[in-house]
């Protein structure tokens, strides 16, 4: 991968989260994300971050999200940002509602509903155990 600079950022990170299949294409453009976290200025970040979001919002709503890609995106997020992850659980939880809405619910989106749901709980116990020891 090109290493990533302020003026080459807007085009790496487009083509790479245009081409986002696998675990390792996830990978590189979260990795090109932080990279720019550490050469720009906040505005440049914020940019960055709402790429990031408009990638979410991508993939969950056209994409055919299941429990391993949801895993795959939640770990790499959590690296990333805690923010994304959260914003990644709620663009999934929105674009199930709409899919009830419609009738279009699947098996396997509620696989991913139950994953992410047991996800949230298994930090919530962490963070709520961490506190009290």
């Amino acid at each position: 991968m090109e290493r990533v600079t302020k003026s080459n950022f807007s085009c790496t990170l487009s083509a790479l989260v245009d081409n986002i299949s696998t675990r390792t294409d996830m990978e590189k453009a979260v990795s090109a994300v932080v990279q720019l976290r550490f050469i720009t200025p906040p505005l440049c970040s914020y940019r960055s971050f709402t790429a990031a979001q408009q990638s979410i919002i991508l993939h969950v709503s056209e994409g055919s999200l299941t429990v391993r890609l949801c895993l795959q995106w939640m770990a790499e997020l959590a690296k990333l940002d805690r923010d994304l992850n959260y914003y990644f659980t709620a663009v999934t939880f929105l674009h199930a509602a709409r899919k009830i809405t419609t009738n279009l619910l699947e098996d396997k989106l509620l696989d991913v509903l139950a994953t992410i749901i047991s996800k949230a709980f298994d930090t919530a116990d962490r963070y709520a155990h961490s506190e009290f020891c």
